[in-house]
């Protein structure tokens, strides 16, 4: 189980890599035509989704770190632990790709730097056998199987 959870982090991560690259080169290539940002909206927007996201994110990690205590088999443990990851890079990675979406509409590069600081925590928020040992409370015998 959990490999597959480093394999769907893996496409995540590859997938939002991907599509700010191609935005990127839309962006530099001559025949892409972008508008400027009439009302500026995405100048406050995109910053403030981006932390909302980590704000949010962060909160509900918390949140369901205290949801461990009846949990009995790893079968469970592991449930959770997926739920868990899955919600949080979902939050993330939807501001993320905002913040490539408003790069790419407006032709602004600043969106990409947002990006880049999204990426960076998406990367903190990443999977680990470290957060299961820790927040679950693995037997001997669950450690090995994980």
């Amino acid at each position: 189980m959990f490999r597959k959870l480093t394999i769907l982090y893996g496409a995540l991560v590859l997938g939002q890599l991907l599509f700010a690259m191609v935005s990127l080169f839309l962006i530099t290539s001559d025949g892409w035509a972008h508008q400027p940002d009439p009302i500026m909206g995405f100048r406050f927007v995109i910053p403030g989704a981006m932390i909302g996201a980590a704000t949010l994110s962060w909160f509900l990690n918390n949140m369901f770190r205290q949801q461990t205590e009846g949990l009995f088999s790893l079968d469970q443990k592991l449930a959770h632990y997926r739920k868990r990851v899955i919600v949080r890079l979902a939050i993330l990675e939807g501001a993320n790709l905002l913040a490539i979406v408003g790069g790419l509409l407006t032709g602004h590069y600043n969106y990409f730097l947002l990006f880049l600081i999204g990426m960076a925590l998406f990367i903190y928020f990443r999977p680990g056998k470290n957060e299961i040992r820790n927040d679950y409370d693995l037997t001997p015998e669950e450690e090995q199987q994980l």
